[in-house]
């Protein structure tokens, strides 16, 4: 049964944004429309041509999730697609919101890709895990962060000062700034539940976490005149990271969005620890077993 749900609605809005992407078609939902039915009769050349869009498309648009038979080939000819349709983030927050349990049973999965080892210092980890800002890792990050194990408690008190900076970012960037209201609704009421430590300087609703994305907006158009960053890709997500890391061992620590722009000092040697922490983030993906 294809029930919407939060979650269900996140995934939606996540892999229609996806698709017009990778498909290089205009970002709306005329644009993915003309892909999804131009598709559609390329999987099904007997098919009588449609005369107007299909309407599941504008569903799918607002956050539907495509059924299994149009998904398989949404993924046959868009192959990147698969990544994002299978990422663990789904499986997390099924746990945490459908099934309303701890995060223990994923988090204990927790491995590189690579076959690496991980750090054995809950520090360690999440500074690797959470220094590139990548939607791609937002699952890890949050079974990591749902979990209860006394394992990960150093984990979580990290993220309980460093949560909320990775997570707007992840937001400004692509796919997830189409889906940061129903995404921030979701964790707020996980947050309000008490499935997640109380992470400091949590907003207090969806209207407070805008304005927070706004005022790293305004930093981003500041680094952005002086050719610091792009806008918000990996580079700059990562840029502002590392730039906010710095601020926070300062004292007193203050957040990075809540001053301005004229008063940020951007040391000199954070663009070569940018490009090295975006080789790392290259070579060492985190996965969780689902």
């Amino acid at each position: 049964m294809n029930r919407q749900t939060p979650v269900r609605r996140v995934k939606g809005l996540v892999i229609s944004h996806s698709v017009t992407n990778l498909a290089g078609c205009p970002p709306t939902s005329r644009g993915l429309a003309q892909y999804g039915d131009a598709l559609r009769q390329r999987c099904h050349p007997r098919l009588a041509p449609r005369v107007a869009c299909n309407h599941k498309w504008a569903a799918h648009w607002t956050g539907s999730v495509p059924r299994e038979d149009c998904l398989l080939e949404l993924q046959t000819d868009l192959p990147a697609l698969q990544l994002v349709v299978t990422d663990p983030l789904w499986d997390v927050l099924e746990a945490l919101w459908d099934k309303r349990r701890h995060t223990d049973h994923l988090a204990q999965t927790l491995h590189l890709a690579s076959g690496n080892r991980l750090p054995d210092q809950g520090p360690v980890l999440m500074r690797r895990l959470c220094g590139c800002p990548d939607w791609r890792n937002l699952g890890c990050v949050l079974g990591i962060l749902g979990s209860t194990s006394m394992r990960f408690r150093s984990h979580r008190r990290w993220l309980r000062t460093h949560f909320l900076t990775y997570l707007l970012l992840v937001c400004l960037a692509e796919p997830c700034c189409h889906a940061r209201e129903p995404l921030f609704e979701v964790l707020n009421a996980l947050h309000e539940r008490a499935f997640f430590e109380a992470i400091e300087g949590w907003p207090q609703d969806f209207a407070a976490f805008e304005r927070l994305c706004q005022a790293l907006n305004r930093l981003a158009d500041w680094l952005r005149d002086r050719q610091w960053i792009c806008g918000w890709d990996l580079h700059g997500c990562t840029f502002v990271q590392l730039l906010q890391w710095d601020h926070l061992r300062r004292s007193p620590p203050k957040p990075l969005f809540g001053r301005l722009a004229v008063e940020v000092e951007v040391p000199t040697t954070l663009a070569k620890r940018v490009e090295s922490a975006l080789r790392r983030h290259r070579q060492h993906r985190f996965t969780l077993e689902v």
